[in-house]
């Protein structure tokens, strides 16, 4: 579309840097009238979005009222770019809300969930809690290992009453034998 049409970039970045403030058709028509001659550009932007993406961004635009491309174009740039609140926040939740997995994957498991770890923090997206993180791991336990982990970081908080991700590797370590890399 942009190579065709020499106004549509101008229109797919205002669009873009809206963030979270809707746009509807009013405020699209006279966007793309003061930009100049974009025709149905609107609604031939929400066809080829519609055409071309996959389930979960194809029901945001499902979802956009009065076949508004530019508004379907904002949301999805809110929710997929990654400099955004909604992004930061997405990769957030798949660190800290794990699922359990089976024994034999678990090492592999907790490689790629430290390697999402790493890539948050590289990308400027804050630290988490290690609290959180500590959770994190163990819910990705298997439940018989996640018990007897629980029941572990209980002495571990007798002991000495402080909990890491270190110790919680050695526990995983020292219950299933699998090399983790412990700091």
């Amino acid at each position: 579309m942009c190579g065709k049409l020499p106004g549509a970039e101008r229109a797919l970045d205002w669009a873009k840097f809206q963030h979270e403030t809707r746009i509807d058709n009013a405020k699209a028509d006279a966007k793309i009238l003061e930009i100049g001659d974009l025709g149905d550009f609107n609604n031939h932007l929400y066809t080829a979005l519609a055409e071309l993406l996959g389930i979960t961004p194809l029901s945001i635009v499902k979802n956009t009222e009065h076949r508004n491309g530019l508004e379907a174009w904002r949301k999805l740039h809110y929710k997929y770019d990654p400099q955004t609140a909604a992004m930061v926040n997405d990769s957030c939740s798949r660190i800290v809300y794990t699922q359990p997995v089976a024994l034999e994957k678990l090492s592999q498991s907790i490689e790629v969930w430290e390697n999402d770890i790493r890539q948050h923090i590289d990308a400027g997206k804050g630290m988490i809690p290690e609290s959180l993180l500590c959770d994190a791991l163990i819910k990705m336990c298997p439940k018989d290992l996640n018990e007897t982990i629980k029941l572990g970081i209980d002495q571990l908080v007798k002991e000495d009453k402080t909990i890491s991700l270190d110790k919680i590797r050695a526990k995983i370590n020292q219950h299933i034998r699998i090399k983790l890399p412990v700091g």
